[in-house]
């Protein structure tokens, strides 16, 4: 046995009982006798030390790329000062990498603007333990000194070595720049080129970019005989962004420019390309081969009924698509559209080796897949132009409606010959409103209402004016002034009359000046509005497609253009579909359809009955409803007939309110006149 398994050693002496067949020397009589026993005692630890290296090398050529390459080797027995004895190494350690990053495109000529980053990284590593794993009592160098031959030696020592590979080569994102016009400007004057270079355009090849990496790590050890796993990975995409240019068709219409009133149509735009188109197409592959050693027949020394473990695969091959466009119609409404898809090619059982099993995947990736996913995401904003009207550009209002639409699979499981569960589709909408007042601006449109909101700035510079007035009049006047003064005297009365006349209007106004802000002490009102609806049906049976509709070109298109920008069914829109076939008719399908609505209301205003004294109102109105049935066929499949079950509907309800008119109401014994 091996020494490391051996947890308890007994040693003894016996003296059986006399028995003339087992034991026929025995008289019976005792014994009297002296035993040695040699101990089996730990004297010291192995404390053999050992060696590290290390080396690392970095070079840069030029503009084009760097290398590095290090590699580090440790000896058996090797350890910092703090560990002790047990932590230090307990295998020998060799380890190399190797990395590199070029960039490719500078092989090109610099006018070519052309992006090509390579990278390339190479790493080993082998761990050679101390001792055999297969025989744990005795090192590892003295178990292949044993072998006879050279070839059982290397096939030794690559059962018991723990090795590892990594190879990885990444190109990321490969693409051409746009040039900066510079040189080209410099050449021909007033040409293109001195505007910075022409605009972009929709089939410019700088919109595409590449992408691709390939990752692949091997490893083999005293219980994996191999291990292969790789990773391909991926990626197309193109993109477009754009500074569209706004087109006035009556901007230049000179009456149009006179009338404050037709200034709508005056300011009247619209936009023919989109701000933005983006697509992109990534793809991950991973596939990997694992088979287990058999350690039983490493020992044994008959191969019959050895069982060689099978190799055991794991593969997996998605796509993933995503789309986005942005578009703005006009200034005041933009459009956003974006989705995204997944898909899952399915490739055949076990290593692909045969042309049938190459052509079927060739067919799955051509495709693009099993869809497994998809989402689309829809929102339009507008902002209704009440400043173009001088009686309503005091208001703003801004209109949002966004959607969302989900699609995903079922699983394959429940989708047979014997059993479709279908699968499950969802969408919401929101409906935003928020409208802000600037009331002040309203009031100021009245010359009176205008003037009682900067009496208060106006009042103080005159104030001030006066009395700089009045420290600039001298005291006492010279003799030469004596007799001009005279001649002043009656000018001054009648000026001084004149003060009093304005200062007693002055008077008036001030009382009708604080009568006229209390009455206009609300400044602003601000109101918001948004409704969420939301459902989810299951046990759908169409697939999807482009705009997550299947058969989009035809007149049954599924679930049809209303339900996928957001609209709700109701018990008639669900019965129209189970009537088009569109709802599986299995009598398992127990999934419930559900629906979800919130809404919310906030109003916020601000009120000055006096100079700087301000109050905020605020009110809020909260709803949620969440409903849930069963809808399924209760008949046959052949004759189905769907019925609406077990309908449940919880929610809350949460508002706030003003309590002065009820708070110090008188209250009764054991009654409340508010709460009854």
């Amino acid at each position: 046995p091996n020494l490391g398994n051996v947890r308890t050693i007994m040693l003894g002496v016996r003296n059986p009982e006399m028995n003339a067949e087992f034991n026929p020397e025995d008289d019976g009589e005792d014994k009297c006798a002296e035993i040695w026993i040699n101990e089996l005692r730990l004297t010291d630890f192995d404390e053999r030390g050992g060696w590290a290296a290390k080396a690392q090398m970095k070079t840069r050529f030029a503009d084009i790329g760097s290398v590095s390459l290090g590699g580090n080797i440790s000896s058996v027995g090797f350890g910092s000062l703090e560990q002790s004895v047990s932590e230090r190494n307990k295998e020998e350690t060799r380890q190399y990498n190797f990395t590199s990053n070029i960039e490719l495109g500078k092989l090109f000529s610099e006018e070519a603007n052309i992006k090509i980053p390579l990278y390339i990284g190479v790493s080993e590593t082998v761990l050679k333990p101390q001792f055999n794993p297969l025989d744990p009592d005795v090192e590892l160098q003295a178990s292949i000194a044993a072998e006879q031959t050279q070839g059982a030696k290397d096939t030794l020592r690559s059962i018991v070595e723990n090795y590892t590979k990594r190879r990885s080569i990444n190109l990321t994102n490969v693409r051409k720049e746009r040039g900066g016009g510079k040189k080209k400007s410099a050449k021909s004057k007033g040409g293109r080129g001195s505007k910075g270079g022409s605009k972009n355009k929709l089939y410019d090849i700088e919109n595409l970019s590449l992408s691709y990496s390939f990752n692949e790590v091997f490893n083999r050890n005293i219980n994996t005989e191999f291990s292969t796993m790789q990773e391909h990975s991926g990626g197309l995409g193109y993109n477009f962004n754009n500074s569209p240019k706004n087109y006035k068709p009556f901007g230049k219409v000179k009456f149009l420019k006179r009338s404050k009133y037709l200034r709508l149509i005056k300011d009247f735009n619209f936009y023919l390309l989109p701000k933005t188109i983006s697509a992109r197409t990534d793809f991950n592959k991973t596939y990997s081969e694992t088979k287990m050693r058999n350690l039983a027949s490493l020992n044994a020394l008959s191969s019959v009924n050895i069982i060689e473990p099978d190799t055991m695969f794991n593969k997996m091959f998605n796509i993933t698509q995503n789309y986005s466009v942005k578009y703005d119609l006009a200034r005041s409404i933009k459009l956003n559209f974006s989705t995204n898809s997944r898909s899952i090619v399915d490739e055949p059982e076990g290593k692909i080796d045969t042309q049938s099993e190459r052509d079927a995947l060739r067919d799955s990736i051509m495709n693009f897949g099993r869809t497994t996913s998809y989402h689309h995401q829809f929102d339009v904003r507008y902002t209704v132009p009440l400043n173009k009207f001088p009686l309503t550009d005091w208001m703003t209002l801004s209109l949002t409606y966004d959607a969302t639409y989900d699609w995903a699979a079922g699983s394959m499981a429940t989708i047979n010959d014997t059993i479709n569960l279908g699968n499950v589709i969802q969408n919401t909408n929101n409906q935003k409103i928020n409208a802000q007042l600037n009331l002040k601006s309203l009031y100021n449109k009245v010359p009176y209402f205008k003037k009682v909101n900067s009496s208060g700035s106006s009042s103080k510079k005159d104030r001030g004016s006066r009395s700089r007035d009045a420290e600039k009049k001298p005291s006492k006047p010279t003799k030469v002034e004596k007799d001009s003064n005279k001649n002043k005297d009656k000018e001054s009365k009648e000026e001084e009359e004149e003060e009093e006349e304005e200062e007693e209007e002055e008077r008036e106004f001030k009382f009708f000046e604080h009568l006229t802000r209390t009455l206009l002490s609300v400044q602003s009102i601000n109101m918001s509005y948004d409704a969420r609806n939301g459902s989810m049906l299951p046990g759908f049976k169409p697939t999807t497609g482009a705009l997550g509709q299947d058969n989009m070109f035809q007149s049954g298109a599924a679930p049809g253009w209303a339900f996928v920008f957001g609209q709700q069914l109701d018990d008639s829109g669900l019965d129209s579909f189970a009537t088009k076939g569109w709802i599986s008719s299995d009598t398992l399908l127990n999934q419930q359809y559900t629906t979800q609505l919130t809404s919310r209301l906030n109003f916020r205003a601000t009120v000055e009955p006096i100079k700087k004294l301000r109050f905020k109102v605020t009110a809020q109105r909260n709803q949620t409803v969440n409903t849930s049935e069963t809808f399924r066929n209760t008949g046959t499949k052949e004759n189905p007939m769907f019925e609406h079950l077990n309908l449940n509907e919880t929610g809350s309800f949460t508002m706030s309110f003003l309590a002065i008119n009820t708070a110090f109401r008188k209250m009764e014994i054991n009654s409340s006149q508010t709460f009854d």
